[in-house]
């Protein structure tokens, strides 16, 4: 008997150890077959794992000069720079749903500037990063930052329902002069409640933001505006599709913003609007994750030409940062 059960418990440990040996297998299996699917995404020194510095050399060149030189560079109060961002939107819809004929044309004449460029994250909270600090990392260093230290400080305006926006983006010792975080008092819980897949609650958190934008541009009491909506991106994460109609009306109702202010601003040489986002999605469109490359696309539209500003051609992102304080200059 002892003899038996001990040949079916060897027959078991021996089924187990060959169970293993195959998921180990397929394991590795899949995630090779992913990397080989999704090769493009590991190169250029494995820029999206964050390995080394992916800063090009002017962008290096110009945060380092700056650091030295803020607190003597003298700011003009006269000019304006409104800094739309949007988490998580695609390129295509916004120039399908968003913009109207008039702002369409003006893209297709490049009388709108625009481009389209990879990232190297997928993430909301690096992306910000790189937006608002010119890289991936949480420090001091950082757009409003730059403007309350130089040698003249402007006003600065935020507004946004984000939480980690002030958590794990910007350090505790940024200074801004206006801020509305939709999830801290007196709106604790606000945003988040009307983050749901009925697109009545979406609109009215996108209402209400958009109002406190709107009171300050025409109160003109800053210079440099930060907006920040996530209520598209936080559809797709509750797994509305690009085609639904919740997804296609909150394209329409940016017009609210985004077209306002392009055109409100299209000929004035002291406002600059940047109209920009963190990552793309994932080709369902749901999520945007590690391994699906269309999660690192980003763009901007702008009704000045980037180029132009910094001196150079805008590579990403990482510039915005400098076209918004060299503008204000």
């Amino acid at each position: 008997m002892n003899n038996k059960f001990q040949i079916y418990l060897n027959k078991i440990l021996n089924l187990r150890v060959i169970m293993t040996v195959i998921v180990i297998l397929g394991s590795i299996t899949a995630v090779l077959g992913t990397y080989l699917t999704n090769y493009h995404l590991l190169t250029d020194s494995l820029q999206v794992l964050r390995f080394g510095d992916y800063r090009t050399s002017e962008q290096k060149q110009w945060q380092r000069e700056i650091k030295e030189e803020n607190s003597k560079i003298e700011l003009n109060n006269k000019k304006s720079v409104y800094l739309l961002s949007f988490d998580g939107i695609l390129y295509d819809l916004l120039v399908k749903y968003t913009l109207d004929d008039y702002l369409k044309n003006k893209l297709e004449t490049g009388e709108l500037y625009s481009r389209q460029y990879n990232i190297f994250t997928y993430e909301t909270k690096l992306g910000f990063r790189n937006i608002l600090g010119g890289y991936k990392t949480r420090t001091d260093f950082n757009i409003f930052n730059l403007i309350a230290n130089s040698k003249n400080p402007l006003k600065t305006f935020a507004v946004y329902s984000w939480e980690p926006m002030r958590t794990a983006v910007l350090s505790r010792n940024t200074h801004i002069d206006k801020e509305y975080n939709l999830e801290r008092y007196p709106y604790e819980g606000y945003a988040h409640s009307k983050l749901n897949k009925k697109f009545n609650d979406g609109k009215e958190l996108m209402d209400f933001s958009t109002g406190l934008l709107n009171e300050s541009v025409e109160t003109k009491d800053y210079n440099f505006y930060f907006y920040l909506d996530d209520v598209a991106d936080n559809a797709g994460h509750l797994w509305l599709k690009l085609s639904s109609d919740y997804i296609i009306n909150t394209y329409k109702y940016y017009y609210n913003i985004i077209g306002t202010l392009l055109k409100k601003f299209e000929n004035d040489p002291n406002t600059l609007v940047i109209v920009t986002t963190d990552h793309g999605r994932n080709k369902n469109g749901y999520n945007h994750d590690f391994w699906d490359k269309n999660a690192y696309k980003a763009f901007v539209v702008a009704n000045h030409n980037l180029n132009n500003i910094i001196n150079r051609p805008f590579v990403n992102y990482i510039d915005i940062m400098q076209a918004i304080y060299t503008f204000l200059q």
